[in-house]
């Protein structure tokens, strides 16, 4: 209200009496923003689950690749050859590294590489979002949270989490406060 903080990368064109500091507009046309954020941190803490740390360190060193992938198809942006060769020298890379900790567990691989098409997936739009509805990185981040928070909020009240949460014997306790911080 102040206008101490700018959400887009022009002047402020936000009604002052707008209840979420930008028009509803924008935030209809950030969902696809919001609900590849929600998949993309879905598919991340699931994936944890799925392999070893080292395995899942080798296998998400390949996001970049399914990066470009998909700003190919999403924005037809071309690489050059250096920078291919680049990603293929890093993914090779990551291979060797794991190589010793190959442990094939087929459901693990598979929710790595979801997690792998999902971050490509939001990073993408991010990209494409961020260009066509003139918010800049405050904004998108912004409005990601205000259509996010609840549906998180909603699937933590779901899953039990949030209970759980509220119930941990140690939450007011000053030490896991500022260990939690």
């Amino acid at each position: 209200r102040l206008k101490i903080i700018s959400f887009t990368n022009s002047e402020p064109s936000v009604p002052s009496d707008s209840l979420f500091f930008v028009p509803f507009r924008i935030l209809l046309r950030t969902s696809p923003l919001s609900l590849s954020y929600l998949l993309y941190m879905l598919a991340s803490m699931e994936s944890v689950r799925g392999v070893n740390v080292p395995m899942y360190t080798t296998l998400r060193r390949t996001t970049v690749a399914f990066t470009m992938t998909m700003e190919y198809f999403l924005a037809k942006q071309k690489h050059t050859p250096p920078i291919i060769g680049s990603v293929a020298l890093i993914v090779f890379g990551a291979f060797i590294a794991g190589a010793r900790d190959l442990s094939f567990d087929a459901r693990g691989y598979a929710i790595v590489f979801v997690a792998n098409i999902t971050t490509a997936v939001y990073l993408a739009t991010i990209n494409r979002i961020g260009k066509s509805s003139g918010l800049n990185s405050f904004g998108l981040m912004w409005c990601n949270g205000l259509v996010c928070g609840p549906a998180v909020l909603l699937l933590t009240y779901i899953q039990g989490d949030l209970k759980k949460t509220i119930e941990f014997p140690y939450l007011y306790s000053p030490g896991f406060q500022v260990y939690a911080t």
